[in-house]
C-alpha cells in the first residue's frame, strides 16, 4: 500500500511539468509560426491604413477646411493621442500573449505544423506579401458598396418610424 501512495505522488508531482513543458513546446511553435507569418508586420501595416483613414475622416469631417490654426493643433493632438491609446492597447506586443494562447487552444500540433509548413512555402509567402494588398482593395471595395446602401438604409429606417409611428396606440 505504502509503494502505491509513493508511485501516486510521484506521478502527481511530475504530471503538471509534463503538461507545462509540452504547453511551452507548443507556445513555442506557435510563436514561431506567428514569426514566419510576419504577425507584427502585419499589424503594423493595418495599424497605419487605420490611422491614414482616421486623418481622412478627420478632414471631411464638416468644418474641417475652417479649422483655425489653434483647433488644427487641437485636432492633430487629440488624433496623435488617441491613436496611442489605441496602439497601446491594440498593438501586436501587447496582444501576443494572448494571440498565441489562442492558436495554441484553437490548433492542435500537426495542424500547427501543416499551417507553418504552408506559410515557409513560396506560395504561402506570396499570400503573405500580397495579403494587405487585398486587404486595402477589399475595404476600398466594401466602403464603395456601404457608400452606396446608406441611402437605402436611411430610406428603410425612414419608413420604419412612420411606420412604428402610425402602429402606436392612440393617446388618450
Amino acid at each position: 500500500m505504502k509503494t502505491w501512495i509513493v508511485v501516486l505522488a510521484a506521478v502527481l508531482a511530475v504530471a503538471p511539468g509534463y503538461g507545462q513543458d509540452k504547453d511551452a513546446a507548443k507556445r513555442a511553435k506557435v510563436e514561431e509560426m506567428m514569426a514566419t507569418m510576419h504577425i507584427d508586420s502585419m499589424m503594423d501595416q493595418m495599424t497605419t491604413m487605420a490611422k491614414a483613414q482616421v486623418e481622412q475622416a478627420v478632414q471631411a469631417l464638416p468644418g474641417a477646411d475652417t479649422m483655425t490654426p489653434t483647433q488644427k493643433k487641437i485636432s492633430a493632438d487629440y488624433q496623435q493621442k488617441s491613436m496611442d491609446l489605441v496602439m497601446g492597447t491594440v498593438s501586436y506586443k501587447a496582444l501576443e500573449p494572448e494571440i498565441v494562447k489562442l492558436y495554441v487552444e484553437t490548433f492542435t500540433d500537426e495542424e500547427i505544423d501543416g499551417i507553418s509548413t504552408f506559410y515557409k512555402s513560396p506560395t504561402g509567402q506570396a499570400m503573405l506579401k500580397k495579403s494587405p494588398q487585398l486587404m486595402s482593395a477589399m475595404m476600398q471595395f466594401m466602403q464603395g458598396k456601404i457608400a452606396d446602401l446608406q441611402p437605402k438604409l436611411k430610406a428603410l429606417t425612414d419608413q420604419f418610424a412612420k411606420d412604428m409611428a402610425a402602429a402606436a396606440p392612440a393617446k388618450s
